[in-house]
């Protein structure tokens, strides 16, 4: 490759591009969210194989996707390291959970990538590992590194919920021009037969996820959360909806202990009219590929298979701990034919590219999470109240209930489908809250009252004394 004088100019804009906007996305978290989720989006709804600007005499097509997931492993980067320096000059020691297990299935991630690109070439290992690990794996740590607290769960509730109302938009669109279709219907469109399904599972999941958190921040957003559970049911994505009916079924157990039996009576009727309403509106159409949709278990019995042919790739102790470099493929044999396509399991994705290292890693965060947002767990989600921001009695019980929905939307979602890349916000999320496993936990004396003394209130005349 001659280094000419254009190439040169190419390269210092793009280093300077890329510096700046690392330095965007350092200072402004809220661009770097909405910057990701917008490129992830739009890159998912290109035809497939369309790609980016292509790097001279290489061979690897670049994608905008790629820049944004660079600049945000630079900028989580920068944070980690601006952190241990304050640390150092405050004697404050940082949360080792934080950003631990990410950085793991980062470190593992480069070195599977690096023999994997000496072994297959840059091309083939770098476009098995894009999406489902540098893209995820960046931008989860670069949200993980964030502070925890209620405002971050706010700013990613409304980004979740302004991009389901414009993914639910695209979804009406379709279906004024195709109609609802089911699983196994296929419709032509612009000359190229496709899949009759408005969008895609990772925004059908995107979208369930924001109805929940709407349903969780109570209040006025509530009532935006019925079109949007109404939207999930008509996409027809079987795991979107087992991940979605998950969520709902948690808040509205949760409900039974905030609101008593009658709000949950009161919500789960509102849930089943919402339902009811489309199939009402559309007549028998829509509750045929509905039905087809739920009964069609063909899918299934082809993932399955394909996990059982895949798992005798793992040869020896090395393989089955630090898994198999990327570009390796994922060919097996399946009803007689070869497919070369990703598991369709993020679980058995990683123990394959990251080994039980890796997968160990990933369950280790998930059970972290679940731990602190456990009730009567002291954790970090909260904020501190300030004079300008002062505390909302419940807004920690609902930041937690949130955080613990969506890691059980998550957990469902990857036995059956990869983790996508948007999730990456949700799971950095989730790592930003996390805390240590063996830290023993335990709430002062402030927080609770002395035992066998009624509990009293403001308005009550009798006080009791609190330890």
């Amino acid at each position: 490759m001659l280094l000419d004088p254009t190439t040169l100019l190419w390269a210092a804009a793009g280093l300077t591009g890329v510096g700046a906007l690392t330095t965007a996305l350092y200072r402004w978290t809220a661009f770097g969210l909405v910057l990701f989720v917008v490129a992830q989006i739009h890159q998912s709804f290109q035809e497939s194989g369309a790609a980016g600007p292509d790097v001279r005499d290489t061979g690897v097509d670049v994608l905008p996707t790629d820049v944004v997931a660079v600049c945000l492993l630079a900028a989580a980067v920068l944070r980690i390291v601006h952190a241990a320096r304050r640390s150092d000059a405050d004697g404050a020691p940082l949360r080792p959970v934080v950003a631990a297990p990410l950085l793991l299935l980062v470190a593992m991630t480069a070195w599977s990538l690096l023999n994997g690109g000496i072994l297959f070439g840059l091309p083939t290992a770098g476009n098995e590992a894009r999406t489902g690990f540098v893209h995820l794996l960046s931008a989860a740590l670069y949200v993980a590194v964030l502070p925890p607290g209620t405002a971050l769960v706010r700013t990613v509730t409304r980004l979740w919920a302004a991009t389901a109302g414009v993914l639910a938009v695209f979804a009406v669109l379709w279906w004024l021009r195709v109609g609802i279709g089911s699983n196994s219907d296929r419709v032509m469109v612009d000359g190229v037969l496709t899949d009759a399904r408005a969008l895609g599972p990772e925004q059908a999941l995107l979208i369930g996820q924001a109805a929940v958190a709407l349903l969780c921040l109570g209040g006025r957003a509530r009532a935006a959360a019925w079109p949007l559970l109404v939207a999930v049911v008509l996409m027809q994505h079987r795991t979107a909806w087992v991940a979605t009916g998950v969520m709902a079924a948690g808040w509205l157990l949760s409900r039974r202990g905030r609101g008593g039996s009658r709000g949950t009576a009161v919500a789960l009727l509102a849930c089943g009219v919402a339902l009811l309403l489309p199939v009402a509106a559309y007549g028998g159409d829509v509750a045929e590929s509905l039905a087809s949709s739920g009964e069609d278990d063909r899918t299934l019995m082809w993932r399955v298979d394909g996990w059982l042919g895949l798992l005798p790739q793992l040869g020896g102790v090395q393989d089955w701990l630090l898994g198999l470099p990327f570009g390796s493929g994922y060919a097996r044999l399946v009803d007689g034919g070869l497919v070369s396509v990703s598991p369709h399991n993020y679980y058995l994705q990683v123990l394959l590219r990251l080994g039980l290292v890796g997968l160990a890693a990933l369950l280790t965060l998930y059970v972290a999470v679940w731990r602190t947002t456990g009730p009567g767990v002291a954790g970090p989600v909260m904020a501190p109240a300030t004079a300008s921001a002062p505390a909302e009695p419940d807004a920690d019980d609902r930041a937690r209930l949130l955080l613990r929905l969506l890691l059980c939307s998550q957990l469902v979602f990857c036995i059956t489908y990869p983790l996508f890349p948007e999730q990456a916000v949700v799971l950095g999320l989730l790592a930003a809250h996390a805390r240590p496993l063996g830290r023993a936990v335990s709430r002062t004396p402030k927080e609770f009252p002395c035992p066998g003394r009624p509990l009293s209130s403001p308005e009550s005349p009798v006080r009791t004394a609190r330890t």
